[in-house]
This record gives C-alpha cells, structure tokens and sequence, in this order.
C-alpha cells in the first residue's frame, strides 16, 4: 500500500470514527474487545492516542502509530448533536487542513507531536497546497487540554 493509499485510509477512517463514535451497546464493545486480540490486529501496529481536548462539550482526540514521517496520524472527534465538530468550523473558515493545523487550532502554545510535524509535508501536498507552509489558523476558543501524551 503506497503512502498516499494509506493517507486515504487513515482519512476514511477518521472519517468513520467520527462518524459511529464509541459503541454505546456493552455487547459491541465486548466484540470489539475480541476483535483486537486477533493475531492479525497484533501484528499490525497500533494508533496510540496522544492528545485529547474538549471543545463546547466535543471531545477531539489524536492518534499517530508512529512518529516519522511514515507515521499515520488519526483525528476522533465525538460530538453531541448540540455541539457539533468542532472541527468542521475551522474547514469553513479555512478550507482543508493537515492534522498539525489542526492540532495548531486546539493548542497554539503546544510543541507539536513529532508525527504532526513529520506528515504535515505529505498531507499539505495531498489537499492541492503549493508548498508545504503552515497555514496560520485562528485558535479555537474554549478549549480544554484534557491530556498530553508525548
């Protein structure tokens, strides 16, 4: 699977994710707790999460299962129906953004992951940017830094 292909996954994934949320049924969490245990899902390598925020009652989390360039970055965000994504805001406002950017949003004083920093280049080619320069974005207000893991 070339770069790219795995850049779209983790994309559609993120997408997913966001989508469907933590199983609210015990029964599917109990099947998806035997689906990780798989020998296939242990030989892969995992996304740890490395972040989490909470924004007007949305919760936005990070994930990288790695830290290079070669690492695939994960974005969640679990929002209420009140509330809504939070990222989405910034996409109205700014187009398409590298997870950097949007982490930039959430946490404008925070060093950065490494694996932000190592694919934003990738990600900044793969939405149609003319160099890979960080976009400027307005920080989100009413952010909470629940958890920093790096």
């Amino acid at each position: 699977m070339t770069r790219a292909h795995r850049l779209q996954v983790a994309i559609a994934l993120g997408c997913l994710i966001t989508a469907c949320g933590e199983p609210s049924d015990p029964a599917a969490r109990e099947t998806d707790s035997a689906e990780e245990s798989t020998p296939e899902r242990e030989a892969a390598p995992l996304a740890e999460s490395f972040a989490e925020f909470e924004v007007g009652g949305s919760t936005v989390e990070f994930y990288a299962d790695g830290a290079g360039p070669d690492a695939t970055i994960l974005t969640r965000v679990s929002a209420s129906p009140e509330s809504g994504n939070p990222l989405d805001e910034l996409v109205l406002r700014y187009g398409p953004l590298t997870n950097l950017e949007e982490f930039l949003a959430l946490a404008p004083d925070v060093v950065p992951h490494p694996a932000l920093v190592a694919t934003h280049p990738e990600q900044a080619t793969a939405i149609g940017r003319p160099d890979d320069s960080v976009l400027h974005v307005d920080p989100l207000a009413g952010v909470t830094i629940v958890s920093l893991g790096f």
